[in-house]
């Protein structure tokens, strides 16, 4: 008899007779009747029910069987269609490398055709050569002609000069003002990381107009604003003299060209451990100071004096070039009675005789420039330096006090700049020399002799020496490369002959400049050898 049992009834071990059977059966709730009353009953159904569950536990199987299959025949399928779109975009590859193939072909074809072209022109050109090496006659006279046709492009590059200069001069009047706004904007302000300088003429800032870096000069009163636009409008431009940009009247400022080496006095005190100054940039600076004066005292009616000739006004760009700046101001500080502003640093620099009388000439530049040269010979302070120096020649010790920092200067040289510094420094005027004749002498210095018989062209105008790459600039005159590329990335964009803007930076390759440079080298080292082994 199979008894029903509470399925969360407990018993022990013990209340478990020998072949009693324990069966669960899971009914509704709602029965409260027993369905088996039998365990074989129960047994039975259970075996009945175990064979349809395997039954339907292996169509479970093939249908999970089935599906998988119609996932892998689709899986399939997409595969076909990505592999047929693969071969479609492969075929289509194929015709299209053909198509260029067949291009390439063409390409090579023409190609063929124009190399049997230039063959067949480099033929003739050949022959036009010989031909022209057989008519040396004509070629003396086409030389002949050319060199005639260049004189005469000089004569007229001389008159366009001539007529830019008096263009130049009509115009002088004409200067560009600017916004107090936009020289704000340029200085951030005028903000004091800005700030680059503060003397007895003027604040000066460094700013960016128009993507350009320009000296902001902001001036300490009316009336030196007003003189310094009075100078600048009769003065002129000049290699070697700041170039003016504009001026605000707003607040009496002006706008000059950006010099990134700052001052003279600064580079020869090594301001901000920049290294010092070469002998033979030393030299060049004299001679460009010098030939800045010749240009201003050659000013008529009456000759511009600088009046302030210090090495805080001279300024020094990224190549190394130097540009008077603050010239013509002097007299506002040089007044009859007056005690001018930083008199200690003035004193050494002025002229002697305009203490007494009171009146500057060219002369009194001249003695400034003296003191420069001594400076820039010896590197020593200015108070005293001319009693040291004319101490030391008369004693034969100049050697001693030449600085060595700027190399090894050339002792006659240096010697001659001594003589020329101390002719300059005399107390009175006329036994000074004459400023023409002080550049006589410093650019004999300066300016290198080229090898005996050397062609002229052949000399690079900004080195003075003979030229190992020359390039052609856009103003028609040919430099050594590294020079003029020197002079471009220095910021300058006018001609270092003429001093007209440059139509463009390119430059161009002499090629046949070249060739023949490089032949009269051959040339004077063959002739150098035989001479040696005639001597031997």
């Amino acid at each position: 008899m199979c008894e029903a049992l509470d399925i969360h009834h407990t018993f022990t071990v013990n209340q478990i007779e020998n072949g009693d059977i324990i069966c669960f059966q899971k009914r509704p709730k709602s029965c409260n009747q027993h369905l088996y009353p039998s365990v074989k009953l129960f047994l039975e159904h259970v075996h009945k029910l175990t064979k349809e569950g395997r039954k339907i536990c292996a169509l479970e199987e093939e249908i999970v069987e089935f599906r998988r299959l119609s996932d892998l025949n689709i899986a399939a399928n997409l595969e076909c269609t990505q592999l047929r779109h693969e071969r479609d975009n492969a075929i289509l590859q194929v015709d299209e490398f053909r198509g260029q193939n067949d291009l390439v072909r063409l390409q090579i074809e023409e190609a063929k055709k124009e190399c049997d072209q230039l063959r067949h022109e480099l033929d003739n050109a050949m022959r036009q050569i010989d031909a022209l090496l057989n008519q040396n006659t004509v070629g003396r006279i086409q030389i002949e002609e050319a060199k005639m046709e260049c004189s005469q492009l000089k004569h007229e590059r001389d008159n366009a000069v001539r007529q830019v200069d008096e263009l130049w001069d009509r115009n002088s009047q004409f200067i560009l003002e600017f916004r107090f706004t936009c020289l704000e904007q340029a200085t951030e302000h005028f903000k004091d990381l800005c700030k680059i300088g503060d003397t007895e003429y003027g604040c000066v800032y460094k700013g960016i107009i128009n993507n350009t870096t320009v000296a902001i000069k902001l001036s300490k009163s009316e009336s030196l604003f007003q003189q310094e636009v009075s100078v600048l409008r009769q003065g002129g431009r000049h290699a070697n003299i700041v170039t003016f940009v504009g001026m605000c009247s707003e607040v009496s400022a002006l706008v000059y060209e950006w010099l990134p080496k700052g001052n003279l006095e600064d580079r020869i005190l090594c301001a901000d451990d920049t290294p010092p100054l070469s002998w033979h940039i030393r030299t060049q600076i004299i001679r460009e100071v010098c030939c800045a004066l010749l240009f201003l005292h050659s000013h008529k009616p009456n000759a511009s004096v600088h009046g302030d000739l210090r090495p805080c006004n001279i300024l020094i760009g990224a190549d190394y070039r130097s540009k008077l700046y603050n010239f013509g101001m002097s007299t506002l500080f040089l007044q009859p009675g007056s005690c001018p502003p930083n008199l200690t640093s003035r004193l050494p620099y002025t002229d002697p005789e305009f203490l007494t009388i009171g009146d500057l000439t060219p002369l009194s530049d001249v003695y400034s420039l003296g003191v420069i040269i001594l400076r820039l010979l010896t590197g020593m302070p200015p108070l005293a330096i001319t009693k040291k120096v004319r101490e030391a020649f008369r004693s034969d010790n100049l050697h001693l006090l030449i600085d060595k920092s700027a190399g090894d200067w050339p002792y006659t040289q240096a010697k001659q700049l001594a003589l020329l510094g101390l002719r300059c420094v005399e107390m009175t005027r006329e036994k000074r020399p004459d400023l023409t004749e002080v550049w006589t002498v410093v650019e004999a210095l300066v300016r290198k002799p080229p090898a005996p018989s050397c062609p002229a062209h052949f000399i690079c105008p900004i080195l003075q020496e003979i030229m190992n790459d020359p390039q052609m600039a856009s103003d028609g005159f040919t430099y050594e490369a590294e020079a003029i590329r020197r002079w471009l990335d220095g910021g300058s964009n006018r001609s270092p002959m003429t001093n007209l803007a440059l139509p463009n930076r390119v430059l161009i390759p002499n090629r046949a400049l070249r060739s023949s440079i490089q032949e009269y080298l051959q040339a004077s080292v063959a002739k150098a050898v035989s001479s040696l082994n005639l001597n031997l």
